[in-house]
C-alpha cells in the first residue's frame, strides 16, 4: 500500500537522533560484563559481538538508572516484565521530552505552540496515559492537540511514524506533526542462553530521535515523495518481539536477510513506477541498520556504492540497533552530507514481517 501525495501541497521533514540521557560502552565493555554463561555460550556470545559490526552502544544504566552496566544482569535478570516497565515508567518521561526539546533547538523560526499533532513510539515499554499524553503536557502544548501511540511495531515504527504524519500533512496543511520514539533495550537483557537471546545481546542499545512533518520548509529538511508498506507473505513467525516472564523476548531467524533479499525488489516496484524514478536513480539508502548481515544484503542486492550506505554502517557502528529510533539517526546523517534534489530512499524491517519504505527527496 503506498500513501499517493498531492504534490500541489508538499510536506517537509527534519530528523534529529538524540541520546542525551545514555551512557556509551564499547562491545568490549559490555561483553565482559556478561560472565555467567556456560563457555560454548560464552564463545559464540563473543563471535555474535565481534561480528556484529558495533563500536559502541548506549544504555541508561548509570545515568538514568541507578545501576551500574556491569551489575546490570545480575540486577535487571531477576526482574519480573511488570518491573522492568515499572523502570520504563519512571525513565521514558524525561527522554521523550529530551529528544523533542534537542531536535527544536534545531529549527530556525518555529515555535513550540505551533505544533498540532503528536505522535509517539516505542516497543520496549507501555503505561497509559501514555507518552504522547505526557508530552502535551510537559511541551505545555494545547489540550486539543491530537496525539498517537504507536507501539510494538519494532524497529519499522519510525519509518511507520513518519508515514502516519504524512497522511496528516496532506489532510491539513496547517499541520505541525511532532514524531519522538524512545527505546529503552536495556531493560530486557536477561540470563537467557538460546541464540535468539544472544543475539538481542550483541546488537541492541538505548536510543531516541525526533522528527517534525510540515509543510513548512526547514533550513535543512527532506521533502516526503512516497510512502508505503508491504507484509512478506508467510513470514509472521521468522521476526516477533513478545512480552515473557522477565521482560520482551526477541525471536530474529536466521533466514530474515534472506526474505528481505527476495522480496524486497518485488515491494520497491510500486514506489519506483507510481514515482517513475529508477532505483539506480537513488543516492542515498537510509537503511535501518538491523544488523550487518541486512546491510550487507541490501548493499550486495542493489550493487550499492559505499556512499550510499554508508550512514547506515556509521549508525550501526556507533549506537548499534536502536529499534524505532535508528532511523531518526541516519536520516539525520544523509541530511548533513547530501546535495539539494538528490533522491533518499529509507528502509525498515520489522516484525510481520514488514518492509516500510520511504521515498524522499533533499529539499534544501
Amino acid at each position: 500500500m503506498l500513501n499517493v501525495p498531492n504534490h500541489n501541497s508538499p510536506v517537509y521533514l527534519t530528523t534529529k537522533g538524540n541520546l542525551g540521557n545514555f551512557a556509551s560502552y564499547s562491545q568490549e565493555e559490555l561483553l565482559n560484563f556478561i560472565d555467567h554463561f556456560s563457555p560454548e555460550s560464552q564463545r559464540l556470545l563473543s563471535t555474535l559481538f565481534k561480528n556484529s559490526k558495533i563500536e559502541y552502544r548506549h544504555s541508561i544504566f548509570n545515568t538514568l538508572l541507578d545501576i551500574k552496566a556491569e551489575q546490570n544482569l545480575k540486577k535487571i535478570s531477576i526482574l519480573s516484565t511488570a518491573e522492568r516497565n515499572t523502570l520504563y515508567r519512571q525513565t521514558a518521561p524525561k527522554v521523550f521530552k529530551d529528544a523533542a526539546i534537542n531536535l527544536f533547538h534545531e529549527l530556525d523560526n518555529f515555535k513550540v505552540s505551533d505544533i498540532t499533532h503528536v505522535i509517539t513510539a516505542s516497543c520496549t515499554g507501555c503505561y497509559s496515559p501514555g507518552p504522547s499524553d505526557e508530552l502535551i503536557h510537559s511541551l505545555n502544548l494545547e489540550p486539543t492537540t491530537e496525539r498517537i501511540h504507536i507501539g510494538y511495531m519494532g524497529c519499522y515504527a519510525g519509518l511507520a511514524a513518519i508515514r502516519v504524519a504524512e497522511s496528516i500533512c496532506r489532510a491539513n496543511l496547517n499541520a505541525n506533526v511532532l514524531i519522538v520514539c524512545v527505546e529503552i533495550s536495556s531493560l530486557h537483557w536477561n540470563k537467557s542462553e538460546s541464540e535468539d537471546n544472544m543475539l538481542s545481546l550483541s546488537l541492541f542499545g538505548d536510543g531516541s530521535g525526533a522528527a517534525i512533518l510540515s509543510s513548512k520548509k526547514f533550513k535543512r529538511s527532506f521533502e516526503l515523495i512516497l510512502t508505503g508498506t508491504t507484509l512478506i507473505p508467510d513470514s509472521d513467525q521468522e521476526m516477533a518481539w513478545n512480552m515473557g516472564e522477565c521482560g520482551f523476548e526477541m525471536t530474529l531467524s536466521r533466514s530474515v536477510p534472506n526474505l528481505i533479499k527476495n522480496n524486497l525488489e518485488k515491494s520497491l516496484k510500486n514506489i519506483t513506477s507510481v514515482a517513475k524514478i529508477d532505483l539506480n536513480c537513488i543516492d542515498y539508502w537510509a537503511v535501518h541498520p538491523g544488523g550487518a548481515k541486512i546491510l550487507k544484503t541490501i548493499e550486495q542486492v542493489f550493487h550499492l556504492g559505499p556512499k550510499q550506505i554508508s550512514a547506515s554502517y556509521e549508525t550501526l557502528n556507533s549506537f548499534g540497533n536502536m529499534s524505532s529510533a535508528t532511523i531518526m539517526f541516519v536520516l539525520e546523517k544523509i541530511l548533513l552530507q547530501a546535495d539539494q534534489n538528490e533522491n533518499v530512499l529509507a528502509l525498515a524491517f520489522g516484525p510481520g514481517l514488514t518492509i516500510e519504505k520511504t521515498l524522499l527527496k533533499v529539499s534544501a
